[in-house]
């Protein structure tokens, strides 16, 4: 929870939500999230969000961020990605130089399950719990 000063930023994993005006995503903004990381800042990676298929040719919102200290981000979110796999949204953009593109770090989570899931890495216990999809929460083994 606290940075010691021994301690070396790895990156931060962050939550975003968009804000494209497509009728999906309007209807369901409050629960789908992106769940990414970066090495760097996270502002300068979202300045050019409308113009990029991975944050769904739209705007988004930055709804939480985690500075990882001593452990790979990426590896974090990784872990985070395969626990809300059951909630992953399956969407495929048309991209302008042609082919479509398959953004996969998108899911129909609320925000309080990401929350508690980082935590759960925290403390060790993600590995006893999963997420229930037809509940939308977690729940222990």
């Amino acid at each position: 929870d606290e940075i010691d000063d021994g301690d070396e930023t790895a990156g931060f994993l962050y939550v975003l939500r968009s804000l494209s005006e497509h009728p999906f995503v309007a209807e369901h903004r409050e629960l789908l999230h992106k769940i990414g990381f970066t090495r760097d800042a996270i502002e300068p990676r979202l300045a050019s969000a409308a113009t990029e298929s991975t944050y769904l040719m739209a705007g988004v919102e930055l709804v939480a961020s985690y500075r990882v200290a001593n452990a790979s981000a990426g590896k974090l979110e990784n872990v985070l990605h395969r626990f809300f796999a059951p909630a992953r949204i399956d969407v495929k953009l048309r991209e302008e130089v042609g082919g479509f593109v398959e953004p996969r770090e998108w899911f129909l989570v609320p925000l309080s399950a990401i929350q508690q899931a980082i935590k759960l890495i925290r403390t060790g216990e993600i590995a006893k719990s999963r997420y229930d999809l037809a509940k939308a929460q977690i729940v222990k083994y």
